[in-house]
């Protein structure tokens, strides 16, 4: 359950960063660099101490 939500969290990370106010897929992503997406998989980091049993219940934390 965490890679899917860090797969997720990171492609709306890389598509704020590479296609701002760009609704869908823009050029940029169309493309995409494992090497960058892993950069971007590799930032996003889970805040799990008031995680309860709930898997719903994670929190992303993304560097702003």
């Amino acid at each position: 359950m965490d890679a899917v939500y860090a797969m997720a969290h990171a492609l709306h990370r890389m598509h704020r960063e590479l296609c701002y106010g760009y609704p869908g897929l823009c050029p940029k992503m169309a493309n995409i660099d494992g090497k960058e997406l892993l950069s971007h998989i590799r930032a996003v980091n889970f805040n799990v101490s008031s995680m309860s049993h709930d898997p719903s219940s994670l929190r992303a934390v993304l560097p702003q």
